[in-house]
């Protein structure tokens, strides 16, 4: 049973992880196409779109998760289509919203150029968000394949009709109007593959059934939006004070690295419900326990990567975008910040305890204080303003879950996370760090980077395991995780 829950896991996390090195690889090439502009452009369109799109789909595909395994077949079939339903005039909303705004979403972000793209890419959110059901649909009837294929076929076909056509010299406007028809195209073969799979298409909305999936997808829906508004604020405020060319300098910076939050996700998975189990037999210590072990594995990788990026920050970029974004390194340094808080989600105690009002009431102050912090900071400091407010109001939203924590748990702050250990792995990385930083003046991004990176995890991991911060079943951890079987590496001259 193990086995195959890993494998279902292996199959949805390599799908997900194609569609981020596929995003990865058309940023790169997009980036040597157009120009900054037509780059800020392209990314504020597509910032809009992920900013709304939650909002008109208000958790209704995550509904999908919970109701889909508890339905008969013919209920299921029912409640399938009556999503679709649902989904279909979330998307031509969607799409009238994006006609009608265009005007005054182009107004207030200072660029005339948006206004025709997004009234040629309104019809794409229509038949995106009406088939956005498939992956979670497939996932909960056992097709994680089908899952997995459908996003990357999705994020794919929107690359590529995108990408060729500037590749054969055509504009913006063509190659978002390639967008649109490629995407009907995605929106036939998944409604005929529903159609074919789960029967004929009905349009019908049951009011019982309704309700119940309204009851369950809003609150969801809603928090999740308020969370992603939170997390776009920065990129929101820019686009309102600079112009395109400057949106398009920051937002290459402004990312997250996905590695760390996933290998977090997936302990958290493994948490959540012991979490609910020892809370509920007040093992208080045994959770605390327990989230140590956790945190300790996630930081052992968390923070050598953070330093190793923070060195090879400015190579990495040019590598990646040329150097016409190589003033995008200080925004991604900055951004960098956020990786030592990933070595914990600090929610996942108030979770496990049933205490989710908090979590609501963090999100809500965050979204506020981040938004007021970064207009004060824009004007302030200017263009790094946005960055360092975004950076500040997370570390304060983690600082008030962790006091949180410390109620449901009845601790001190002293004894809710291994802050030793915790300032033992970063001082090594930073150490280890030192012997490298000389080395990131030099140019050619390709050798530094080879060279960089193999001193210091070397470094890294000598020093770690002679302070013995690094155990033998941390080595052995990391190599199952790269499928490797123990005595694969008995030859390394680590000891069982």
């Amino acid at each position: 049973m193990n086995k195959t829950i890993s494998e279902k896991v292996g199959i949805v996390t390599a799908g997900n992880g194609i569609k981020f090195s596929l995003s990865v690889l058309f940023g790169m090439i997009l980036a040597r196409l157009i120009s900054k502009y037509d780059m800020g452009t392209y990314r504020q369109l597509f910032l809009l779109y992920s900013t709304l799109a939650p909002i008109f789909l208000i958790g209704i595909p995550t509904s999908i998760y919970y109701f889909i395994p508890r339905l008969g077949q013919e209920k299921r079939k029912e409640f399938i289509f009556q999503t679709i339903n649902l989904l279909v005039m979330s998307g031509f909303l969607f799409s009238v919203f994006t006609f009608i705004s265009a005007g005054y979403i182009s107004h207030y972000f200072n660029n005339p150029v948006l206004e025709p793209l997004l009234r040629i890419f309104s019809l794409y959110p229509f038949f995106a968000i009406s088939v956005s059901y498939l992956p979670m649909l497939a996932i909960s009837v056992g097709k994680h394949k089908v899952s997995s294929v459908t996003v990357v076929l999705t994020e794919l076909v929107l690359n590529l009709s995108i990408i060729i056509p500037l590749l054969l010299g055509y504009d913006l406007k063509t190659a978002f109007a390639s967008a649109v028809v490629f995407s009907s195209l995605m929106f036939l073969i998944i409604i005929l593959y529903t159609v074919k799979t789960f029967g004929r298409w009905e349009f019908k909305l049951n009011s019982k059934s309704l309700k119940e999936q309204f009851t369950y997808s809003i609150p969801i829906g809603m928090s999740y939006i308020i969370g992603l508004l939170g997390r776009k604020v920065d990129q929101i405020v820019i686009s309102m004070f600079y112009l395109a060319n400057r949106f398009a300098v920051y937002s290459i910076g402004a990312v997250e690295i996905p590695v760390i939050e996933i290998f977090s996700s997936s302990i958290n998975t493994v948490f959540l419900p012991e979490f609910s189990r020892l809370y509920t037999e007040k093992q208080n210590s045994q959770i605390i326990s327990l989230w140590h072990k956790g945190i300790k594995k996630v930081a052992l990788l968390a923070m050598p990567i953070f330093v190793l990026l923070f060195v090879l920050a400015r190579h990495l970029l040019v590598l990646l975008y040329t150097n016409l974004y190589a003033e995008s390194t200080s925004i991604f340094r900055i951004y960098l910040f956020l990786l030592p808080l990933r070595i914990a989600t600090y929610s996942v105690i108030l979770q496990g305890a049933g205490y989710t009002k908090p979590i609501f009431i963090g999100a809500v102050i965050f979204l506020l204080l981040n938004t007021v912090l970064n207009v004060v900071f824009i004007k302030w400091i200017g263009f790094a303003g946005p960055a360092l407010a975004t950076i500040l109001c997370t570390y304060l939203l983690c600082f008030y879950y962790l006091l949180k924590d410390c109620e449901v748990l009845e601790c001190k702050l002293g004894e809710i996370l291994p802050w030793k250990d915790i300032t033992r792995i970063f001082s090594v990385a930073v150490f280890s760090g030192c012997f490298v930083y000389p080395l990131s003046s030099l140019e050619n991004p390709i050798p530094v980077i080879i060279m960089v990176s193999g001193i210091y995890l070397s470094v890294y991991t000598a020093l770690s395991y002679k302070l013995k911060i690094i155990e033998n079943e941390d080595f052995y951890l990391i190599a199952r995780m790269l499928g490797l079987k123990r005595n694969h590496i008995k030859g390394t001259g680590i000891n069982s």
